[in-house]
């Protein structure tokens, strides 16, 4: 499933529980209306876990990869606290706001793209027309040039991809990743906007202090903190609190946070301090993606109106050569 379909999902499944109505019937519901493709195939998946007994968390769990620690994460602590319908419409959000954000970014990009297609193809047409030039030239400079081109971007949005997943496992990556200007930002915030939300729904459901501290470690997908609450759980199993083991383990998480973890298990109101958080960096993530989707588009803009320019220019001293050595015969 594609993001824009885990969200509507996500929302409908919401809007049946806050009915009143169960999570076998939804689903039944849903099938009903639902087309062949990737959501139905979801459904069926989810309809026939069910009828084999398994729970809400239990039946996401067989659509893994295609469901995530944090969605899984979540669900499994809202079916043990009775809030669903709760978990089940942050993830609609969530991936509601990615969602526009990418789908922001690709119609900004799709104009300069459209330029540089015609760019390629106008610009070549010397070559076309030229004498030692011709159709099978001009196809190598338009068309050959472009297939390179696709074939760059390709291996370049492979290599993020595989960057990101390793960030999950390589703690040294995690941090490169988080530094990276205005990307890393967002990214980080994200993280740290799972880890307060999962590990405020996993308390509240009554989960121990340490596997609520490791799924929301796993659901930030951040492997300097899943290794920095490694470090701590010795201590916090042994009755420390988790504020300060956090701190001693050089987790990745602000000043501001660790002292909210500290104030929240001191004062009762962890709960409260991890809600406010959650919502205060999936707020920050927000406005980042925001930042990034304005920013990215220019950049790549840039990029492309660069190699036109440069085309322009070698195209006339090409043309303004082929000139001058006419008038010198």
């Amino acid at each position: 499933m594609n993001l824009r379909q885990k969200q509507t999902l996500y929302h409908e499944l919401a809007q049946f529980f806050h009915a009143g109505i169960g999570f076998s019937q939804a689903v039944e519901s849903l099938l009903a209306e639902t087309g062949r493709g990737a959501v139905r195939r979801a459904l069926e998946t989810l309809r026939d876990a069910v009828r084999a007994g398994a729970d809400v968390p239990a039946a996401f769990a067989r659509l893994r990869p295609a469901v995530g620690e944090m969605e899984l994460a979540m669900l499994s602590a809202a079916d043990r606290s009775g809030r669903l319908e709760e978990a089940l419409n942050y993830l609609s959000t969530y991936f509601q706001q990615i969602s526009e954000v990418r789908a922001g970014i690709a119609k900004q990009v799709l104009w300069p793209v459209v330029q540089l297609h015609l760019g390629v193809f106008l610009l070549a047409l010397p070559v076309l027309l030229a004498a030692n030039g011709g159709t099978g030239a001009y196809l190598r400079q338009t068309v050959g040039f472009l297939l390179v081109l696709y074939l760059v971007v390709a291996v370049v949005l492979g290599l993020a991809l595989g960057l990101l997943r390793l960030g999950g496992r390589s703690a040294a990556m995690d941090q490169v990743l988080n530094a990276l200007p205005l990307l890393g930002r967002v990214r980080r915030n994200l993280g740290l906007g799972r880890f307060c939300a999962v590990y405020e729904m996993q308390l509240s459901a009554g989960v121990n202090v340490m596997d609520a501290l490791q799924a929301a470690a796993r659901a930030s997908r951040g492997a300097a903190l899943q290794a920095a609450v490694a470090r701590a759980l010795p201590a916090v199993r042994a009755g420390e609190q988790v504020g300060p083991q956090l701190a001693a383990s050089k987790a990745p998480l602000p000043s501001p946070l660790l002292r909210a973890l500290r104030l929240g298990e001191e004062t009762g109101r962890l709960d409260v301090e991890l809600r406010n958080w959650a919502a205060y960096y999936q707020k920050a993530a927000v406005g980042g993606i925001d930042a990034l989707s304005r920013w990215l588009p220019r950049l790549i803009y840039l990029l492309i109106a660069g190699y036109l320019g440069y085309r322009i220019v070698a195209t006339y001293a090409g043309v303004l050569d082929s000139y001058r050595g006419l008038m010198e015969d």
